[in-house]
Formats: structure tokens, sequence, C-alpha cells
């Protein structure tokens, strides 16, 4: 009886430190440290594309904590995350669902943020899918039909000169014009061998022109200076004219002066033309009388 007791004590025994280091591995498999204290933080994703419980979550590249519950919350999933307590995450912090690796396994990246004003955890951040293979064959194959035209068309272009490149003609005319350039290059290069004192020549001359000219404009600074002065008081003094003459011509069109009164006022011109006309015909009178008798005057005084 009592070795029945002592089996039962064992087994219980074995049970138990087996249950207690069945617990330890899982929670080493999934980075939980059941030991130490950790902070709880929601998530909303709009797509957590995979992402699995016990999926690492990391802070800088660095492993931190570990995903704890996923659920969905309307048109977005809530992740829980269980980070490390001597995580310091700011108001400002990314997150990201990103490839762990080439099996298509999934975490989530943190990016602390820069921020002075600490995370407040009790608020549910918002995070992003940064894609992964799938999602990039997804956008290559929208990007299908663009492809296939662009190598259509390359394979076009490609026929096309080989097609250039095969013909007889188009050979023979490259081969005449590479040796024309040919034949060009050297005779060019006679010119320079046979012209190189007079080019030289040429490029002293040119630089005692412009040391000269230097000199010259050093020299006549003051005067060139005065010249230029002068011919922007001048531009100014043309510019004040015609602006005068501007204003002249307006007050002539708007009869303002004498000259407009004679153009335009008609009433102005018709007594100018009657008292011209009285004049003229004044004079006349007088020059026919001292042709006669002399000026006759007919005159009544009267005094008192």
């Amino acid at each position: 009886m009592k070795d029945d007791k002592k089996t039962e004590i064992k087994v219980g025994i074995s049970l138990l430190v087996s249950l207690i280091i069945l617990i330890w591995v899982i929670a080493w498999a999934k980075n939980v440290d059941i030991f130490s204290d950790q902070k709880e933080l929601l998530v909303s994703f709009n797509s957590v594309a995979g992402l699995s419980l016990g999926d690492q979550v990391s802070v800088n590249g660095v492993r931190k904590g570990y995903v704890d519950q996923i659920s969905n919350h309307g048109n977005n999933v809530l992740v829980k995350l269980i980070l490390d307590n001597d995580v310091e995450l700011k108001k400002d912090a990314q997150f990201s669902i990103m490839m762990l690796d080439l099996m298509g396994g999934k975490k989530i990246e943190v990016m602390p943020g820069d921020e002075a004003e600490p995370l407040d955890y009790n608020v549910t951040q918002t995070g992003h899918f940064a894609g992964d293979i799938s999602t990039t064959m997804a956008k290559l194959g929208m990007m299908e039909e663009n492809i296939r035209t662009i190598i259509e068309e390359l394979t076009i272009t490609l026929h096309s000169v080989n097609n250039i490149i095969g013909d007889d003609e188009f050979a023979d005319n490259l081969k005449t014009s590479v040796a024309s350039l040919r034949d060009l290059s050297y005779k060019t290069s006679l010119l320079l061998d046979e012209n190189r004192k007079g080019i030289k020549s040429l490029l002293d001359s040119t630089n005692v022109l412009v040391s000269n000219s230097n000199k010259f404009i050093e020299n006549n600074s003051v005067k060139i200076s005065e010249t230029i002065d002068q011919t922007s008081i001048l531009l100014k003094n043309s510019n004040e004219l015609i602006s005068k003459i501007d204003k002249f011509f307006v007050e002539i069109k708007e009869q303002k002066n004498f000259a407009g009164k004679i153009l335009y006022d008609e009433k102005f011109y018709s007594d100018l033309k009657t008292s011209v006309e009285s004049l003229k015909e004044l004079t006349l009178i007088l020059i026919e009388q001292l042709k006669n008798e002399g000026i006759n005057v007919d005159a009544n005084i009267s005094i008192f």
C-alpha cells in the first residue's frame, strides 16, 4: 500500500515537472519571459497578411516581444503586443508588419520614434502592412500587360535594328562614313600641324588683345563709370521728355491747351477763321486806299 502511494507521488511529481518544463519550452519558443514585467499594447492594422500568435515583435531589429492576440474589429484587425519592460516608445512610434523570412513568416517591426513625449500604452495605435513577396508578385501581375507591351515593342525595335544593320547598302554607307570620318580626322591633324605656328601666333595675339583690353578698362574705369552714369542720366531725361510729350499730346486730344482747341474745338476754329477773314478784308481795304488817295479817316471827335 505504501509502495502504491510512493508510486503515485512519484508519478504526480514527474507530471508536474514535465508540465513545468513544457510550459517553459513553449514560453521560450514563443519568446515569452514569464518571470519579467511586460507591457501590453493594442495596434490596429487594415490587414495582418498571415500574422500568427507568438510571432516576434522587434524594436529597431532587436526582438523585444511577441504577438499575444489577434482579433477582427470591423474593417480592421486588432493585434495585442506584449513588449519587454525596458522598451521605451515615443508618441510618434511606427508599427509595420514585415516579412521575417522567405518561407512567409511575419513579424512586427517597431520604430520607437523621436518625440520627447512618451507613448500612451492605453491608446490603440495604428500600424500598416509593409508588404511581402505575395504583394510584390500581385503588383507585378498588375504590371504584366505593360511589361508584355514593352517587351513586344523592344522585340520590334531589335528586329528593325537587325534589319538595318544586316542591309548591305547600310553597311557600305556606314563603312564609307567611317572612312570619311577617318580621312577628315587625318586632314584636320595635318592642318593643325601645318598651321601650329599660325594658331599659336593667333592665340598670343588674342591674349595680348585681352590683356590690353583689361588694362584699358582698368585705366579708364573712372571715365567708363562716369560715361555710364551720364548715359543713365540721359536715359532718365529722355524718359522724362517722352513723358512730357505724351502728356502734351494727351492735353491736345482732351482740348486742354491752345493747340488742342485749334485742332478739335470747331467753334474756336470757326471764330478764328472769321477773325482772319475780317482781318484779310481790312487789309485789302487799306491797301486799296493807299494805292488811290490815301487812308480816309472818318472820325467824329467830340470834346466835352
